[in-house]
């Protein structure tokens, strides 16, 4: 079989086999007239996958997993506060000073909440958080 434009593989049983089956219902939601079919990776690709799968249960692969989270979590900061997606400025080093006063302002921000002495004040709960737990059976 050869892979298809987005390299995959696709196998079609005759009507003549599958038609007659008798667990076909749990084998496919296709309409009684269509034959079954099943798509798959090529074997390498397959392989690959499977591989990155497992190698998510090692603790390597969450530390490496973890610092690229707190590394998300700073650009999607970044784009969302000071919006580093667009230039105010024309030309390379009015942008790159746009970036770098942009990095300041966000760790002078962090900074003030680490040093932030005051406790955060507590927010009263929603009607919707009052009803659940007035009413939970373990409260009764």
């Amino acid at each position: 079989m050869k892979p298809d434009k987005r390299d995959l593989v696709t196998f079609a049983f005759s009507r003549r086999d599958c038609r007659p089956c008798p667990i076909r219902d749990r084998c496919t939601l296709a309409a009684e007239h269509i034959a079954r079919r099943i798509t798959v990776h090529p074997e390498p690709i397959h392989q690959a996958r499977m591989a990155a799968h497992t190698a998510q249960h090692s603790d390597q692969w969450r530390k490496t997993y973890h610092a690229r989270a707190g590394i998300e979590g700073t650009v999607s900061e970044a784009v969302r506060g000071p919006n580093l997606r667009h230039a105010r400025y024309r030309g390379l080093a009015k942008t790159h000073l746009q970036n770098v006063v942009s990095a300041m302002a966000i760790n002078i921000s962090r900074l003030g909440t680490y040093f932030d002495t005051k406790p955060a004040t507590q927010r009263r709960p929603t009607r919707i958080h009052q009803l659940c737990t007035t009413y939970t059976p373990a409260a009764a």
